[in-house]
């Protein structure tokens, strides 16, 4: 079984491509249409994946890692709608990502964990 540590990661960057098929359906149907187009459906199929591989590595992670852990999805999310569909950052969403960098890392210092 692969390492829970590549399992969380896997989960997040599937989760990750879902939000991005998510964004593309939007944008490409009006309403509900948007909700049956092909863009759609991959984005359900990869966050159907993101959630089987984030319950495999619960399975060997503490939550109070595995869940902080999961805002890192937040800012790859951010960062490429930026890249891809060109969405400004203002100062203070930088300070937030900024934020839970900082914080996913406090969360995952080797020692920082009680016993």
């Amino acid at each position: 079984m692969p390492n829970a540590y590549v399992m969380l990661a896997s989960s997040i960057a599937l989760g990750v491509g879902g939000q991005l098929f998510f964004k593309q359906a939007a944008l490409s149907g009006h309403g509900l249409a948007s909700l049956v187009s092909w863009t759609a459906g991959c984005g359900i199929l990869l966050y159907g994946i993101s959630t089987i591989l984030y319950l495999l590595a619960l399975q060997k992670l503490p939550i109070s890692i595995a869940m902080p852990s999961l805002a890192l999805g937040y800012l790859l999310v951010s960062i490429c709608g930026w890249t891809i569909w060109r969405e400004p950052f203002s100062l203070v969403q930088l300070c937030g990502l900024l934020l839970i960098i900082i914080g996913v890392l406090c969360v995952n210092v080797p020692g920082s964990r009680p016993t």
